[in-house]
């Protein structure tokens, strides 16, 4: 059979993970993306290539393992035309190489000491929609992954839709501020990633109610509709592309969102035009890097110094003032400070609401095209706005937006005070910062 992109994305990653010892995987994605499919033909292979093996297959109840899983499993056996390989009777695949599956529920309340995984022996275990599970019930198998004898390490493997359960601030979110534990590999997926789904079903997944739409289609875990959104997310949805058309003759301009090593991340985020060309996350990028990258892909791009700005706050001063010690004459951006105009109706609180007021404008009258990125998505999906008696618009506080989050919106940033240094083509007065931080040599290679 012909596997997808992404599923064989996970089957090549799989295996060299599992050795370098990470022992839960996790797909998460919308709805019809795949992840069932690939989850159980992974373990119907693993039974194939690895006789005598054991695993557990588990869903809250009976009812869905019946009507969800187990068809799934039936779908995997015609696909792969390996149906006479073993039997399956109920709720037990026995194979003829004398591996075996054990498809069985996981209910909290009907189980509360979790005695239906604690009295199996298995190789490996799946867990199927694990955010309806227990967090408990998913631990207590990890005990019991490894008990039986096979020819691999122990490993769980899980898949869900986008929630609001712990699976989201375990696993999701520190993926996203890419601060995931060791031993968890993650991959994320949307229905169109599976190129088997009818334009029918992708129609109907668009018809959604709106938070279902996000959830459903476009894997989205903040999806709870909000009014005071900054960016609607239509607008936003009619400015992303499946590919660029990129006008080389553009100027281009880089927004650098440095961050502390180990705390958030550092973003570069680059426009050519209306066209974002080039978003780079790195989680753990000191001043000194962050300022040699930045000169990197200066030089790569053509940007001159005049057409680069920093947010300066913090940490971001050493980076703008390596720099203009460089003899780069980059531009500064701090949030607080007063914003360069004023609309006919409001006022903008600081210069940060200014730049999110632009970058909002930019969305709704399509003058900005980018590829899909669902960090970013979640980002913006979580920026709200007020405006308070005197009529002076403000941005949602940062520490609000990281509790949120669970992370600093680092990307919305970065493309924010890009779109703010190419729309307005100002640049800010240089006052260089009293910090000296080191120079930049020539020799330092650092990527």
């Amino acid at each position: 059979m012909s596997l997808t992109p992404k599923q064989r994305e996970f089957f090549n990653a799989f295996f060299p993970a599992l050795e370098r010892g990470k022992n839960i995987f996790l797909l998460a994605g919308g709805a019809g993306s795949g992840k069932s499919f690939t989850c159980l033909l992974l373990l119907h292979k693993m039974a194939l290539d690895f006789p005598g093996s054991r695993f557990g297959v588990f869903r809250k109840s009976v009812t869905t393992l019946k009507t969800t899983t187990i068809p799934s499993f039936r779908k995997v056996l015609s696909a792969t035309k390996t149906s006479k390989s073993l039997s399956l009777k109920g709720e037990h695949a026995l194979y003829r190489c004398g591996s075996e599956i054990i498809f069985s529920w996981a209910d909290i309340s009907k189980d509360p000491d979790c005695n239906n995984i604690k009295g199996l022996e298995l190789s490996a275990a799946l867990f199927e929609e694990v955010n309806q599970i227990d967090r408990k019930f998913f631990y207590t198998a990890l005990s019991r992954v490894g008990r039986w004898k096979s020819q691999f390490p122990p490993f769980l493997l899980a898949n869900c839709n986008p929630n609001m359960s712990w699976v989201k601030s375990e696993f999701y979110d520190k993926y996203i501020s890419g601060s995931l534990p060791e031993n968890v590999y993650l991959q994320e997926s949307i229905p169109k990633d599976n190129p088997h789904l009818s334009n029918e079903y992708i129609q109907t997944l668009e018809a959604l109610p709106e938070s279902e739409r996000q959830r459903f289609l476009l894997n989205i875990w903040d999806y709870d509709a909000n009014p005071s959104q900054l960016i609607p997310r239509e607008a936003y949805a009619r400015c992303v592309k499946s590919e660029l058309t990129i006008d080389a003759g553009a100027d281009a301009v880089l927004g650098i969102d440095p961050a502390d090593e180990g705390k958030d991340s550092t973003v570069l985020c680059i426009m050519r035009g209306e066209c974002v060309i080039s978003i780079e996350v790195f989680p753990s990028l000191n001043e000194v890097k962050a300022a040699h990258l930045a000169k990197l892909r200066m030089e790569e791009h053509s940007i001159p110094p005049t057409n680069v700005i920093i947010d300066s706050v913090g940490i971001g001063a050493g980076c703008l003032n390596t720099l203009r010690e460089e003899g780069l004459a980059v531009n500064s951006f701090v949030g607080g400070e007063a914003p360069g105009r004023v609309l006919d109706f409001y006022s903008f609180k600081n210069l940060r609401a200014e730049a999110g007021w632009l970058l909002r404008e930019s969305f709704c009258k399509g003058n900005i095209s980018l590829l899909q990125n669902i960090r970013l998505e979640n980002e913006i999906n979580s920026i709200t706005y007020s405006i308070d008696d005197d009529k002076t618009l403000r941005l949602s506080p940062k520490k609000d937006i990281k509790k949120r989050l669970g992370h600093s919106p680092d990307i919305f940033d970065a493309l924010m005070m890009a779109n703010y240094l190419r729309v307005t083509n100002m640049a800010k007065p240089l006052n260089i910062l009293t910090s000296k931080p080191n120079r930049l040599s020539k020799s330092l290679q650092y990527f």
